[in-house]
């Protein structure tokens, strides 16, 4: 089954006349609802040539597509391959690292509120970390400075095992030392956004999830999204998560590790849409997420880049352009921003290895 730019899974032909009238909706622009059959416009046609590799009777994708014009859907395959339930736009899924820039976001405004500092060395909230990490600062964090080892290559535990923030910050404690000075190189590490969530919470009083809710999803009404710290079983509504085991086969896969703030943020294309109008639109009224202050920390890259790339608060940017990807056990994702073009694609899929960046990349050329 392939639905594109619609807002559901293929309808019956006795609804289409509905389908075809397009719907105010309040996060953005208007939206378009175009179905697959007769639309005349050529970006539909190129972009159903793009998901032509995937299997309709397997895992799929979903993406949203924010342009002038409107919002575009797509959806390809199945959220639940042995229940035959089509993806569709309202499918939620585990959106990996993408969730970086969100956790970013919280901490970008709480320095705006004055609640943390981005000199303020990282053992004022955490003691006994690896020799070297008087030196770490919050900063180091979001930029990937640290030199801190990354938790994941630490953990001693199956994914099939519970642990949380505390298994991984101790897994981390455990280290010989830092890989590198501080602030002198670059270096990619979970550990870095699992200590932001646990730092923010702290400085916050409150739970990282709650804290992600009043800060971010609650004002961009983003509905069907939450950070998942009890991982385990599946939202209502979301996808399951598969790797391809063999030709047409495909074995569910998930993980039960409950760290935040690397990841774990849950959602649709749809709700990512709405975190990134605040790049291309800011607000005007009083919120802190979304204003020109906010907007403006949040694209100050570091001062190392990632060979050659700038990394600023939980996203890659240059050249026009504000990207993220992720990829987590039978899910990956995509967020690709262009504020000059007002234009974003958010792609998640459930199976890991597509490659959704590419995917998002080919969809943001056709519709910038």
């Amino acid at each position: 089954m392939v639905c594109l730019l619609g807002l559901g899974a293929c309808s019956n032909a006795d609804d289409s006349d509905a389908r075809n009238d397009p719907v105010a909706t309040d996060a953005g622009p208007t939206t378009d609802v175009v179905r697959a059959t007769g639309a005349g416009d050529s970006r539909v046609a190129a972009s159903a040539e793009l998901f032509g590799g995937l299997d309709v009777d397997g895992p799929g994708c979903s993406a949203a597509i924010r342009h002038l014009d409107g919002v575009h859907d797509v959806q390809v395959g199945l959220a639940d391959v042995s229940g035959d339930a089509p993806i569709t736009p309202d499918t939620i899924f585990d959106i990996g690292s993408v969730s970086k820039q969100m956790t970013a976001g919280v901490v970008a405004a709480q320095i705006i509120d004055g609640d943390l500092d981005l000199d303020e060395p990282i053992t004022t909230y955490f003691d006994g970390l690896p020799p070297g990490s008087s030196a770490v600062t919050i900063e180091d964090l979001v930029h990937h400075t640290s030199g801190l080892p990354d938790y994941t290559e630490l953990l001693d535990a199956e994914l099939d095992e519970v642990t949380d923030a505390g298994d991984a910050i101790d897994a981390v404690r455990a280290a010989d030392g830092l890989n590198f000075e501080p602030g002198t190189d670059f270096d990619y590490s979970n550990t870095n956004y699992v200590l932001l969530a646990e730092l923010s919470a702290l400085a916050g009083q409150a739970d990282f999830v709650e804290l992600s809710g009043q800060y971010i999803f609650e004002p961009l009404a983003m509905a069907s999204t939450t950070v998942r710290d009890d991982q385990g079983d599946l939202l209502d509504g979301q996808a399951t998560g598969y790797e391809q085991i063999g030709p047409d086969e495909f074995e569910i896969v998930s993980s039960s590790w409950r760290q935040t703030g690397d990841g774990a943020v849950h959602s649709t294309p749809r709700d990512v849409l709405r975190w990134a109008e605040v790049f291309i639109t800011p607000t005007t009224d009083d919120a802190i997420v979304g204003s020109q202050e906010w907007v403006d920390s949040m694209l100050q890259p570091g001062s190392v880049s990632d060979d050659g790339t700038d990394y600023a608060f939980g996203v890659s940017v240059g050249n026009g352009l504000i990207s993220h990807s992720g990829s987590w056990i039978g899910y990956s994702s995509y967020l690709a921003i262009r504020p000059d073009a007002g234009t974003a694609v958010a792609i998640s899929c459930n199976i890991d290895e597509f490659d959704a960046d590419s995917l998002g990349n080919a969809l943001l050329d056709i519709w910038s």
